[in-house]
């Protein structure tokens, strides 16, 4: 399967995009030739820019302050001036926490998988999908019996984890019951789709 560069307009294998869980075809629009020579002209255009290093160090600085300095902030929906524990973190913002307390974003969230239900359900279904694909043909009946009962008995705040990840950017697993284990919520997520030995 083959694919044109929205940059410079040549036909290439999928091999030749990176790949991007967002895009339809799961790949990039720009070949990696092309991402690579806008990186590193972007990269060369700043490298000598004196403006461009001082407030780089200038915006760490102050958002390190800002973070030791924060007690409480202001919720951005129920304007309530809460305690910083109230907020999840978020690496983009300029204090590094949510503008949104976490009982607020239970409630945005809620109505995003309300007026995106057939996205949530896109992504689900394409899940499923991988996890057939990752389950070999050979597995035995009691294997597959193993695998319905790990995700049956998860303990609470508990995921069933991929050790080797069915989604990985370097190697791929499979979905079998030896590639499978109990990992804490927060720290499957952290985790995400990397291959952690």
């Amino acid at each position: 399967m083959s694919k044109c560069c929205k940059q410079c307009s040549t036909q290439f294998p999928l091999s030749n995009f990176y790949k991007h869980s967002q895009m339809l075809d799961e790949h990039l629009n720009i070949c990696k030739d092309c991402v690579i020579l806008r990186s590193n002209t972007r990269y060369h255009k700043l490298k000598n820019n004196k403006d461009f290093k001082l407030k780089r160090k200038i915006y760490h600085k102050k958002r390190s302050k800002i973070k030791e300095d924060l007690d409480s902030k202001i919720c951005k929906l129920c304007k309530n001036n809460l305690s910083i524990s109230q907020f999840g973190s978020r690496k983009g913002s300029k204090d590094g926490y949510r503008e949104y307390c976490k009982k607020c974003y239970k409630i945005l969230a809620k109505l995003d998988y309300e007026n995106n239900k057939a996205r949530y359900f896109h992504h689900a279904k394409a899940r499923s999908m991988r996890l057939l694909k990752a389950m070999p043909k050979w597995l035995t009946s009691e294997q597959i019996a193993q695998i319905k009962l790990m995700y049956k008995n998860c303990p609470k705040n508990h995921h069933v984890d991929h050790i080797i990840p069915i989604k990985g950017k370097t190697v791929s697993g499979l979905h079998v019951p030896w590639n499978l284990q109990y990992l804490p919520g927060n720290e499957n997520l952290k985790k995400g789709n990397r291959f952690v030995f």
